[in-house]
């Protein structure tokens, strides 16, 4: 597993990779840990970590700013920690791909906590749908957009893929999966949504709006907030 660490304080660089050095000797697992001590440093760096734990408070470029800038050069595979001594930044570091915060001092077992918790999601990863040449998991799906008796699989990054298989088929095996129809033509992807009003909603990557279906708003604007509700109470865990 490879671990980066971004923080503009030695001290805190320093416990999280004793701390993440410790789980890893413990769990007799190999590992490689690269330091860096801001933002700037860790967009230029090259390679994709599994996991990156990111102060939010860094000098020029905050913690927030740094994973959107990692996310417009194609980084969607890493885990984010969040680490702040500032409460008033966590509503903002929701997001896709973000495993959680953790308050300064940083101790081991929060960092055990956060370790663990990766590794669950990555073994959890199921593809469905996949060939010769892609495979692709429900949270590498933007939206799935209906055809007639076939759809359009629109993939986070890459080309569109048509599949034999009808929207209602998609709805039902992805229900579970946080995804939810807004339109009789429309299946999302509720993590990427980036705003949404009464009409339409936007996705937050590629600048991707589509319409909501007027008898679905009500609905729609429950399951959200019932989503984003839950997201937000497994961060914390």
């Amino acid at each position: 597993m490879l671990i980066w660490i971004c923080d503009n304080e030695n001290i805190y660089r320093t416990n999280i990779r004793e701390y993440c050095c410790q789980y890893f000797v413990k769990k007799g697992e190999t590992f490689d840990i690269e330091i860096f001590s801001s933002g700037e440093e860790v967009i230029a760096a090259q390679g994709i970590p599994d996991i990156l734990f990111l102060d939010i408070d860094l000098d020029k470029m905050n913690g927030i700013e740094v994973k959107e800038n990692l996310w417009l050069e194609g980084n969607h595979q890493s885990f984010i920690v969040y680490i702040t001594n500032y409460e008033k930044y966590m509503q903002e570091a929701y997001d896709i791909n973000v495993l959680g915060y953790l308050r300064k001092p940083v101790y081991y077992e929060a960092i055990e906590k956060m370790l663990e918790k990766a590794k669950e999601r990555f073994t959890y990863t199921e593809y469905i749908y996949e060939n010769d040449k892609i495979r692709i998991s429900a949270q590498d799906i933007l939206y799935i957009e209906a055809s007639g008796a076939y759809t359009w699989i629109y993939p986070v990054k890459g080309n569109r893929i048509m599949e034999r298989k009808e929207l209602t088929d998609w709805e039902d095996a992805l229900r579970f999966r946080g995804f939810y129809r807004i339109h009789h033509s429309y299946l999302i992807n509720m993590a990427y949504i980036k705003r949404y009003s009464k009409s339409e909603l936007e996705l937050s990557t590629e600048n991707v709006k589509l319409p909501i279906a007027r008898r679905r708003y009500g609905d729609f604007d429950r399951e959200y907030r019932k989503y984003r509700r839950c997201i937000e109470v497994e961060m914390r865990i």
